[in-house]
C-alpha cells in the first residue's frame, strides 16, 4: 500500500486511470467502468481508490480485468511517478475532492482530466469565489465536468467552466464512456 501512496504503481503500456474514492464510488462507477473495457480493449484500466472498502470493492469487481491501487498522494512527485508509470491517455475523477498535484501531473503531459459526478459545496464554492487565484490553480487542468446535477452544473459555471455536463444518474449510465470519449 505504501508503494502506492508513492506513486508505484504497475507499468502499463497505455492505460485509462479512473480514481474512486471509496465503496460508493467504486459502486457508483461500476457500469462506466464495463463500459469503458469493453469500448477500449486495447488500453488497459489502472482503478485507484483511497479506503480500505473501496480497494475490497474494486478487487471484488475488476480483478480479473483492471489494475487495482491505492491512489498515490498528492504530492508532484509521487503523482508524476504514478502518471509516467500508468501511462493514461485520460483521468477520469469519480469523487467530491479535487486534488491540484493529480491534476497538474495530468495535464503536464497533456492527459485530459474529467470529472465525474462532480460537485462542489457551497463552502468551497465561496472559497473559491473569494480566492480565484487558487480557484485557477486548482481548478485550470480540467477538462471537463460531468457534474452530479443542475444545481452543481451551475456552481461549476460559476467558477469559470465552459465544458459542463450533466449526464444524469451515474450508476444508470454505461452509455457515459461514450461521451467521456468526445473529451479526449
Amino acid at each position: 500500500m505504501l508503494r502506492h501512496r508513492l506513486g508505484y504503481l504497475p507499468r502499463l503500456k497505455q492505460s485509462i486511470w479512473v480514481h474512486a474514492e471509496s465503496l460508493g464510488e467504486v459502486k457508483a462507477a461500476s457500469a462506466l467502468i464495463k463500459s469503458l473495457i469493453q469500448k477500449y480493449p486495447e488500453l488497459s484500466l489502472m482503478i485507484t481508490v483511497q479506503t480500505q472498502s473501496g480497494f475490497d470493492e474494486a478487487n471484488q469487481q475488476f480483478s480479473q480485468i483492471a489494475h487495482i491501487a491505492y491512489v498515490p498522494y498528492d504530492w508532484p512527485g509521487w503523482v508524476c511517478r504514478a502518471v509516467s508509470r500508468i501511462n493514461p491517455v485520460i483521468f477520469l475523477s469519480v469523487e467530491n475532492s479535487l486534488w491540484p498535484a493529480r491534476f497538474w501531473a495530468c495535464a503536464r503531459k497533456n492527459i485530459p482530466v474529467v470529472l465525474i459526478n462532480a460537485k462542489i459545496g457551497r463552502r468551497t464554492l465561496k472559497f473559491y469565489e473569494r480566492w480565484p487565484i487558487i480557484a485557477r490553480l486548482v481548478l485550470k487542468n480540467i477538462s471537463h465536468v460531468f457534474a452530479a446535477s443542475h444545481e452543481q452544473a451551475e456552481r461549476f459555471k460559476a467558477l469559470g467552466f465552459k465544458q459542463v455536463e450533466v449526464p444524469g444518474e451515474l450508476k444508470l449510465l454505461s452509455n457515459l464512456s461514450e461521451r467521456v470519449a468526445i473529451c479526449c
